[in-house]
Order: C-alpha cells, then structure tokens, then sequence
C-alpha cells in the first residue's frame, strides 16, 4: 500500500481547500474581496500588517476568513453594495412645501424673463 497516513488535522484540510486570494492591508485596517470592505480590528499586532499582504480564504460552505503567517485574523464587514432599498425612503412632510416654494420662484422668474439664457454675461450652451 503506497497510501499513507495524513499528518494534517480536519481544520488545516479544510483550510487547504479554500479559495485563497493575497490582500493589501490599508493603512485604515482594510481589504476589500467581492465589492465588500473588512476592517480588521485596530490591535497592535494588526497595525504591523499595514502595507503587507495576508490570505483571504472563502470557504466551500461560503463563510470566509483573514489569515496571515497562519494566524487567523478577527474583522468585521463593511457592505458597499447594502445601501438604502426605495421601500425604505421616508416622505418628508416639509419637502412638498419646499419645492412648491422653488416652483413660484421659478415661475415669478420666468414672468419677469430673468431665466432667460439670452443675455450676454450667461454662457450659452450649443
């Protein structure tokens, strides 16, 4: 039997079978990985990592992980992509009379053709 034993535990096989990708550390304790931010958490040993590259392992199962010279590094995740949803933009109540205000300004001003482009000291567009 040529086979032999494995000499690694179940935790550094499952690490080997990561997709791994090398990250830049920021200067604020940041990497970015698939349009999301990490922020590693301001410790000592990690403002040492500022400028230097370390491992970005994402799982099978989806769930991911920072590691440098294998220690595994704790972060937090900072979502570009969750912004505001339109379902969530609340009506302001003294908008309406807001841009009804700037309306009658813009039709007083029309009246009086002081919204005209026509005059010399207002570029023209062409």
């Amino acid at each position: 039997n040529l086979h032999r034993p494995l000499t690694e535990s179940d935790l550094e096989l499952d690490d080997i079978f990561t997709w791994q990708e090398p990250r830049k550390v920021t200067k604020n304790l940041t990497i970015t990985y698939d349009k999301c931010i990490y922020l590693l958490e301001p410790t000592e040993l990690n403002h040492k990592l500022v400028g230097q590259y370390i491992s970005f392992l994402e799982y099978p199962d989806g769930t991911v992980a920072l590691m440098h010279e294998g220690r595994k590094l704790n972060y937090s995740i900072f979502n570009k992509l969750a912004g505001l949803q339109q379902n969530e933009i609340v009506e302001n109540k003294r908008l309406g009379s807001v841009l009804a205000h700037i309306q009658q300004q813009h039709e007083e001003l029309e009246k009086q053709n002081k919204r005209s482009r026509l005059k010399k000291s207002m570029p023209s567009r062409k």
